[in-house]
């Protein structure tokens, strides 16, 4: 009995954090998404999808949540926790409906010295309980052998 209770109270605190950060704008949403593939944390990260959400990967797409749980979300999970990824940048563009998050960041595998730069697009939407993720398009490329990593620049302040 503990133990079920254990569960049903650690679920409820993952998707109260969840809650929480898409109630804090669509780029704490986007963050929240990360965090939570980082740590294979399915539930927060399907609780940030609209169940309709479009994924599209490396030139496949699921075109839902349910179907991105049964599909690349276990991989992806495996992934995030086995990479470094440093932020290069992020514009945002946000309306009171609707919101798109556009960043490009490094990432580096643990023991590895091939860094790929990553793009990422997600487009939100405003309910009532927060912002959900509509959409995502990833799409990554190795660096050049001897090229320089991507520096860092300042997040558009309209992001925060």
């Amino acid at each position: 009995m503990q133990n079920k209770f254990h569960i049903a109270f650690t679920t409820l605190m993952v998707l109260s954090a969840s809650a929480a950060a898409a109630q804090q704008g669509p780029a704490a949403a986007v963050d929240a998404f990360h965090a939570a593939l980082k740590r294979g944390d399915s539930k927060a990260v399907t609780a940030l999808l609209a169940p309709d959400a479009l994924i599209f990967e490396a030139g496949h797409i699921e075109r839902s949540a349910a179907e991105y749980a049964g599909g690349h979300l276990a991989g992806d999970a495996a992934h995030a926790a086995k990479t470094v990824t440093v932020p290069v940048a992020r514009q945002c563009l946000i309306t009171p409906a609707q919101a798109v998050i556009m960043s490009e960041s490094t990432t580096t595998a643990d023991g590895r010295a091939d860094p790929r730069i990553g793009t990422e697009t997600m487009v939100l939407t405003k309910l009532s309980e927060g912002w959900q993720i509509a959409h995502i398009h990833w799409s990554s490329r190795k660096l050049p052998t001897g090229a320089a990593l991507p520096k860092r620049r300042e997040i558009a302040a309209d992001c925060n």
